[in-house]
């Protein structure tokens, strides 16, 4: 586990990234009328810095854009999967990678624990969580599945350094 405190000035570019991502989610569910999906901006604002502390660990790129599943959030290969606590301990928190999620990218588990501060806590690539990981049938909008990988099936955060690019 690797912990990362962002710096003022990475915290203002989450704050703009996080209130952007924001209101894309308020303006496509009012067109789309999706239910179930909840604009919440704390939830974008450690997304977006869960994203950025894993660019700052490892040295890559962030561009701060929210794309596809196919798309990286760091680098071309490295995805980032955000949970908040809440009232959850944060070691029963699991990493989910969904079916449409490809196979070669590496997900990193980042968890908020502070306005600023982001813990890594490992990584897996998406065959490995699909083959380890806890699947969860049917439980996601159209009945497709995710798998859940627990903190103790994780690889070490330095482990993706070298292959995370």
């Amino acid at each position: 586990m690797a912990k990362i405190r962002l710096t003022a000035e990475q915290a203002e570019a989450r704050d703009r990234e996080g209130q952007k991502r924001y209101d894309q989610v308020v303006d496509y569910g009012s067109q789309n009328r999706i239910v179930g999906m909840v604009p919440d901006l704390d939830r974008e604002r450690h997304a977006a810095g869960a994203e950025l502390a894993v660019a700052v660990y490892f040295g890559l790129p962030w561009t701060g854009l929210h794309g596809r599943r196919s798309s990286a959030d760091v680098g071309t290969n490295v995805q980032v999967r955000c949970r908040i606590i809440g009232d959850v301990h944060w070691d029963k928190l699991k990493l989910y990678v969904h079916e449409q999620d490809p196979d070669d990218h590496a997900y990193v588990h980042v968890i908020p624990t502070g306005p600023n501060d982001y813990l890594l806590v490992g990584w897996t690539f998406g065959a490995a969580a699909k083959q380890e990981g806890e699947p969860q049938h049917g439980k996601l909008r159209g009945g497709r599945c995710r798998w859940g990988v627990r903190k103790q099936q994780l690889l070490h955060i330095e482990t993706l350094r070298g292959i995370a690019a």
